[in-house]
């Protein structure tokens, strides 16, 4: 075990009382035992305190906060205290497969050239129901997804510190809801990454992240990370392009027929910047293609002004002959239905 790299662990707590023993014990129970966990407390009022202090292992590391200063400065806290060669994160009321740093480490091992590596998930939903969550797999999926929204989970995630150190990665403080998406794209940005294509994370989603004021927020700071990774591709919207784009992002789809052609420009934009990238071209493509059809298919009530709209874009349709979809999509226009 000593010659095998150290993990850093970092969890972020505040009153997690019922979660946070069974996030710990998943992580002691890690075939991979190389590791030490960072837990910042963020002024819990519950006993989370407590019950981390219970457990009684030297590789378990508590810090304090001295009053609540909220999840995104908590979490950089735990980054500055990491000493190991990765680090692996995991927020206070999700858990892991026990093999889930093994497969990870081996990941890295064969692939020296990657910084961030996550896996699947599944979500536990508070009436026991559960569903798998998965997300692209490779490297170049992974660049054309994170557009539309984070394209990694997480808690699942694993990166190189040298890799964070190296180019001054953090969370960052002015992104509240979305500091993961947009740590996922500061690595992107600057290095390779993969998810591994098992369900190795259990993520538990609670009550008050379906209410309408919660979604709204969240999209509302999301968008904000998919307007930087825009910049980071090189592409620069006008104001018009850009608030069709973030209505799309929030699946707002229904348009003016000049909003939607405020939308196809910003579709044009990104089609024309990806075009010398060989490897993730055709997954940008994919999800291009896709929405052009999406919000034009949304729009059908307003008749053949969206159709024609649709087809006079040569390069954003799905295909280039008539398939079922299209189909579907004129009966729709004709009858001009929602």
């Amino acid at each position: 075990m000593q010659n095998e790299p150290l993990i850093s662990v970092c969890i972020p707590v505040y009153n997690r009382e019922k979660f946070i023993k069974a996030a710990l014990k998943s992580v002691l129970n890690q075939t991979y035992q190389n590791f030490e966990i960072i837990v910042v407390d963020d002024g819990s009022s519950d006993n989370s305190v407590t019950i981390i202090k219970s457990i009684k292992d030297t590789r378990i590391k508590l810090f304090k906060n001295a009053v609540n200063k909220g999840v995104v400065f908590t979490r950089n806290v735990g980054l500055e205290k990491a000493s190991g060669d990765f680090i692996a994160v995991l927020d206070s009321d999700d858990t892991w497969e026990a093999n889930k740093l093994q497969k990870q480490i081996d990941f890295f091992k064969v692939n020296p050239d990657y910084g961030i590596c996550g896996t699947w998930a599944k979500r536990e939903y508070v009436d026991g129901n559960t569903d798998e969550w998965k997300y692209p797999i490779s490297d170049s999926e992974i660049r054309a997804r994170l557009v539309w929204g984070s394209a990694m989970i997480h808690s699942s995630v694993m990166f190189r510190k040298r890799v964070l150190e190296a180019n001054n990665f953090s969370y960052d403080n002015t992104i509240k809801q979305a500091e993961d998406y947009d740590l996922i794209r500061q690595f992107v940005k600057n290095t390779k990454a993969h998810n591994i294509e098992e369900t190795l994370v259990t993520y538990a989603v609670h009550e008050n992240q379906f209410t309408s004021e919660a979604k709204d927020e969240q999209v509302t700071e999301a968008v904000k990370v998919a307007f930087r990774y825009l910049n980071d591709l090189g592409v620069k919207l006008s104001e018009n392009e850009a608030s069709a784009f973030e209505n799309v992002f929030a699946y707002d789809f229904k348009m003016s027929i000049d909003e939607l052609k405020y939308f196809e420009q910003v579709l044009d934009k990104i089609f024309s910047r990806i075009q010398k990238d060989v490897d993730s071209k055709e997954y940008f493509q994919y999800h291009l293609f896709n929405y052009w059809f999406l919000v034009c298919y949304s729009n059908s009530q307003k008749g053949f002004k969206v159709f024609s709209l649709y087809f006079k874009n040569k390069k954003l349709k799905l295909n280039p002959t008539l398939s079922l979809k299209h189909l579907k999509f004129f009966i729709k226009c004709l009858l001009r239905k929602k």
